[in-house]
């Protein structure tokens, strides 16, 4: 089976193929020429122009061929965005446009990584139930297909053994691509690698989203971290306060809670085959009311605050000394010590 498959040649599926090489145009020349000297502009801001030579093209030139695309945006690249300090790598941009590009072998390279950073998460994070779900997991090969129906972002669906890309727009395409491998180490993480049959979406988009963000803040670079904020943080909306909540799960004072607390999130979602569902629905009733409790006021945190702090602290980071998240155990000692908290008392 071929690793990357293009299931059609329609517009979409050009501008992405397009848009995922001036991304890596744009990174391997800022290898290159990584501090501009005397420039003003911020690389946000070149990328910004950047995209908007991509939505020009795209608005006058619309069912062209993917040369005829190329051809003007190396004549645009090299006239329009005179930004001081980036000269080399603009001109470097613009002179790789003239050379051939495997956009299929880029594909396959950000897939691999993805997948490679997905391991090496589980193997620092993750405990016994982590790494074995991570051992049965395999790299899916990439079916790029135009979406049915417009869509302004570009979305992963997996089916089956395989991993469909639909793309968005050409207005977030290159923003859309130059952040491709965390979009697939999110796919991964959040839709491969948990056990359950049915997505959980507060999970998935909450809790594992945000310890995806807290690994690449601590495995990337900060403007890798920028690019991240600029892309998804509109898209947060829907499950914004789980995944703040758990940004201040894995942000506790005791120096090894993070590892606690990630390790808790992996273990329970790769063994969630192994307990009823009524242990994940009081689990999650239990989990999600407390930060739900703990909501920001502005205000340091009340007594009342500090306990269930400490409750939940006292729940994830009691295993830690065995190293081994039981989900049911978790619950029940939840259920335990938020008894004095019931409406009922």
């Amino acid at each position: 089976m071929k690793n990357v498959l293009w299931e059609d040649t329609e517009l979409p599926v050009r501008v992405f193929q397009l848009a995922l090489r001036l991304a890596t145009h744009f990174l391997e020349r800022l290898e290159q020429f990584p501090d501009p000297a005397g420039s003003g502009t911020s690389l946000m801001e070149v990328l910004g122009l950047i995209s908007e030579e991509l939505k020009i093209t795209h608005k006058q030139l619309r069912d062209r061929p993917i040369a005829d695309y190329t051809e003007h945006l190396r004549a645009r690249l090299g006239t329009s965005i005179p930004v001081k300090g980036y000269g080399e790598v603009i001109g470097g941009m613009v002179a790789d446009l003239a050379s051939p590009f495997g956009c299929e072998d880029r594909l396959v390279q950000l897939n691999r990584r993805a997948f490679e950073a997905l391991k090496i998460c589980i193997d620092k994070w993750g405990e016994p139930a982590s790494r074995e779900r991570a051992g049965q997991m395999k790299l899916l090969p990439i079916r790029c297909q135009t979406p049915l129906a417009e869509s302004p972002i570009l979305s992963f669906v997996r089916q089956g053994r395989n991993l469909l890309l639909r793309p968005g727009s050409a207005d977030d395409a290159l923003w859309e691509c130059i952040i491709l491998e965390f979009s697939l180490f999110h796919e991964y993480l959040s839709h491969y690698f948990p056990g359950w049959r049915e997505d959980e979406e507060e999970i998935s988009e909450g809790l594992l989203f945000a310890l995806e963000w807290e690994w690449f803040q601590v495995e990337y670079l900060p403007f890798d971290v920028q690019l991240l904020l600029h892309q998804w943080n509109p898209r947060l909306q829907a499950n914004r306060e789980a995944f703040q909540f758990g940004q201040w799960l894995l942000r506790r004072e005791c120096p090894a809670w993070r590892n606690c607390a990630a390790g808790f999130l992996l273990e329970w979602v790769a063994g969630w085959k192994q307990f009823r569902k009524d242990v994940h629905e009081d689990l999650k009733s239990q989990v999600f009311g407390i930060g739900h409790k703990l909501r920001s006021r502005m205000s340091r945190l009340r007594q009342k605050d500090q306990d269930l702090r400490r409750i939940l602290e006292e729940a994830i980071c009691g295993s830690c000394q065995g190293r081994d998240w039981n989900a049911g155990i978790v619950r029940d000692s939840l259920g335990r010590a938020l008894e004095p908290f019931s409406p009922s008392d």
